[in-house]
């Protein structure tokens, strides 16, 4: 048997054992009247099976992601989230669980415009120790090109709080402003390692607009910068990641029941430090473009056929510089989506994706979601 074929049992038992789950809800709710209630306690299931050759080398991953949401009143929602998947590819194959992501939201109201709270809270429960080709396997997964949905397997407790205002200035634009800190505890992701590794922290600031051109247009510009801490192994310098800048610019037509939307951005890292070592033996940090810069522009449809079903035509282009794991790639990517409200209880939304280009595969996928009463 496959090393991998448990974990692939795993991903379609999960989702065969919701739709069991739906099976009855399904029998109630047909002839229930479509209509929303704003406030759900919900709970989504999504398989994606995708496989992507990058540069010569293929990888195939299997990924179920289980996800509970749970709004306990208009101000307060928390939610829980599990990812786990089995990766075929050189230079090996690997399998495992990310982290339990806790969150909480809350909404502060009685200030002027609005107040988004957050915390997440990540729990190691899929931490695990890597032998070196898997870990070089997860260096390639972990790299924008592959659009993986599950990236990593586990790692240490994590903290990260975020907080966004957005205050309306005139009768047709709105500022927003956030920040967020994350914090990653020390975890032994290398079988032969003596020590641990412990990720630098994270700094991010944002600043953003939306300004309504008309009653159907919307122009929304977003800005980011984020700083990174060095990462250390064994207590002693490892990698520096460089800072971050994105830039993101939407333009929003809506007609009808129909909507368009184009989104370009453009992701700036700098170069970062990896730790080597000279001649002598003696380590210490060197320059190196670990992670790549790159831009991406994004067109997309969204039609709706009638109330609760909507099909959804996603074109996106895309251009990563050279790193030291892969070279510089463009390619295109075309995806449809069809989400289908079945009833009051519950809906599905398959997609089908495929890319050209320096990155070429495709992906399928279905999202069920689970309205609880």
């Amino acid at each position: 048997m496959n090393g991998n074929t448990p974990f692939r049992i795993w991903c379609v038992a999960t989702w065969a054992a919701l739709l069991l789950l739906v099976a009855p809800l399904v029998a109630m709710g047909q002839a229930e009247q479509l209509g929303s209630r704003v406030q759900r306690y919900r709970v989504h299931v999504r398989p994606v099976l995708q496989q992507y050759e990058v540069a010569g080398q293929s990888f195939t991953q299997w990924s179920t992601e289980l996800e509970a949401v749970a709004p306990l009143t208009p101000q307060w929602q928390v939610r829980a989230r599990l990812a786990g998947a089995a990766v075929t590819g050189a230079p090996a194959n690997v399998q495992g669980f990310s982290n339990v992501q806790l969150g909480a939201t809350y909404v502060y109201e009685d200030v002027p415009g609005s107040v988004l709270s957050t915390v997440a809270v990540d729990v190691p429960v899929g931490t695990k120790q890597w032998d070196l080709a898997e870990l070089q396997a997860l260096g390639r997964l972990s790299q924008g090109p592959y659009g993986f949905r599950v990236t990593a397997f586990g790692q240490g407790w994590g903290l990260t709080p975020r907080v966004a205002w957005a205050v309306p200035l005139g009768a047709r634009f709105v500022l927003g402003l956030g920040a967020s800190y994350r914090y990653l505890g020390p975890y032994t992701p290398f079988r032969q390692m003596a020590g641990t590794y412990d990720p630098g922290d994270v700094f991010t600031a944002t600043l953003g607009g939306d300004l309504q051109l008309s009653r159907s247009d919307v122009l929304s510009v977003d800005g980011s910068f984020s700083t990174y801490a060095t990462d250390t192994a064994n207590e002693q310098p490892y990698f520096s990641p460089g800072n971050q800048w994105t830039l993101a610019l939407r333009y929003e037509h809506t007609f009808a029941f129909d909507r368009l939307a184009v989104v370009g951005f453009y992701r700036y890292r700098a170069q970062g430090e990896l730790q080597r070592q000279d001649g002598s033996g003696v380590s210490a940090l060197a320059p190196e473009r670990v992670l790549p810069s790159h831009g991406q522009v994004h067109v997309a449809y969204r039609h709706r056929f009638q109330y609760g079903m909507y099909g959804r035509v996603l074109l996106r282009g895309a251009h990563y510089d050279a790193s030291i794991v892969l070279p510089a790639q463009t390619y295109g990517h075309a995806q449809l989506r069809w989400t289908w409200r079945v009833s009051d209880r519950w809906g599905l939304a398959p997609h089908v994706g495929v890319s050209i280009g320096d990155v070429t595969g495709g992906e399928v996928g279905l999202r069920t979601t689970v309205f609880l009463p």
